[in-house]
């Protein structure tokens, strides 16, 4: 009542919310606008009251439920950021956010999404939008945090309104390791894939690459009976010749399918030597073709070490180069040179021929298991298989590169470089 006399005598108007009992003894929340009103010679007060409990209650229930809010935010161990959609500025981090991006809790909040998010700036412009909008809830994208590292995270946003204003909740979740394991796993189902198809051209070697020598000793030995009976030993001698030749073709096709076999399960430590030895014993040991073919071999004064298994490598080499002497004996001058050259700043080996040249649509398909381009050429078309293989072991890749037919070839290859 002083209140409402202070008013009257001062002409002064007043607003206030409190607590009014009606009729039923019920207690509602009313907002009350006063104001004094001269009239008659008399000064009277007029309010109007407007019945605001359930405003009231829904006010006590944000203040509690932000609260509630704040103490899970505070607590809990999940990563979770406060963002403005406007400009992507981040306006608060729990303490899992600040542990996980490694940055101190106050400078997170002096930083904006596009500073730990690596998308384009226009693309994580375009996906504020979509949250704001309720078309986007949960995405991946990639984050960097404090040291450099860029790791892949899975976000769960909802848009809020918190003290009045819009905000962002984002929930973070790294998903890392599952997405390497995702890669992971399509790589090993790729190569699964890869080793079903030289499966199938194993099995297709058995049944015809293997079978071939064996119809040839077995027609032979045929013959053989028969000419030992006429007792025509020239005719006995040209059947032995020839069942010796078909027996060692399988020996030599057996010898390969049991090399490719071993790849992967026999290999010796890493060590770290120079490329340069490796091809140094590689030509030492091809010495006598080399010799006898009249192959003119160059070899680039300084390569760099590498990280290998250096027999399996060695095999690398030797590979290549035979494959370069057997494809350049249609030259009067065959040359051979081994080098390297900077690609994207790694170094990339190389063994080139001046020999007959690939065609583009079999450069891929050459070092696929028995695969011969010509069927005249000595070996079994396993070589250039084992040669990828043991690349591949490595972490490496191998492909092949030539103008053409009559061009020459070259066949490049990446091994792990030594350490410092």
């Amino acid at each position: 009542m002083n209140r409402l006399r202070q008013q009257i005598v001062e002409g002064n108007r007043e607003s206030f919310v409190a607590p009014h009992r009606i009729a039923d003894g019920t207690v509602r929340t009313v907002e009350v606008h006063s104001s004094p009103i001269h009239t008659g010679g008399r000064t009277i007060l007029c309010s109007i009251v407007h019945d605001v409990t359930e405003r009231e209650a829904a006010k006590v229930a944000l203040i509690e439920s932000e609260e509630r809010f704040r103490q899970l935010f505070e607590k809990i161990y999940t990563v979770m950021l406060v963002v403005d959609p406007a400009n992507g500025a981040i306006l608060d981090a729990n303490p899992a956010a600040s542990s996980f991006y490694g940055y101190p809790r106050e400078v997170l909040c002096r930083m904006k999404i596009g500073e730990i998010n690596t998308l384009p700036p226009a693309e994580i412009a375009s996906n504020l939008s979509h949250i704001r909008q309720g078309e986007l809830h949960l995405f991946e994208v990639p984050h960097r945090i404090a040291n450099g590292t860029v790791l892949t995270v899975e976000i769960f946003a909802t848009p809020v309104i918190m003290g009045g204003q819009p905000r962002l909740i984002e929930i973070v979740h790294d998903i890392t390791d599952r997405k390497q394991a995702e890669k992971e796993r399509e790589a090993m189902i790729r190569d699964l894939e890869e080793k079903n198809a030289e499966l199938e051209r194993f099995t297709y070697t058995v049944s015809h690459d293997l079978k071939t020598p064996l119809i040839t000793i077995r027609g032979f030995a045929g013959l053989l009976g028969e000419d030992l009976g006429k007792n025509d030993h020239e005719a006995t001698h040209r059947d032995l010749v020839r069942i010796d030749a078909a027996a060692e073709k399988m020996e030599h096709l057996l010898t390969d399918l049991l090399n490719l076999s071993r790849i992967g399960r026999m290999v010796n430590p890493p060590e770290q030597v120079p490329f340069g030895t490796i091809v140094a014993e590689a030509l030492d040991l091809l010495c006598g073709p080399l010799t006898k073919r009249g192959v003119a071999v160059t070899v680039d004064p300084e390569m760099p070490a590498v990280s290998v298994d250096r027999v399996r490598t060695r095999e690398v080499v030797t590979n290549l180069v035979e494959n370069a002497i057997k494809f350049t004996d249609n030259q009067e001058h065959p040359a051979i040179h081994i080098g390297t050259q900077q690609r994207e700043g790694k170094p990339v080996f190389f063994v080139r021929d001046n020999g007959i040249g690939i065609e583009a649509q079999y450069q891929t398909r050459i070092f696929n298991l028995f695969e011969k381009l010509d069927p005249k050429k000595e070996g079994s078309g396993a070589g250039l298989a084992i040669v990828k293989r043991i690349v591949e072991i490595h972490g490496g890749k191998i492909w092949a590169e030539s103008e053409g037919k009559g061009k020459g070839s070259t066949f490049f290859f990446t091994l792990p470089p030594a350490g410092p």
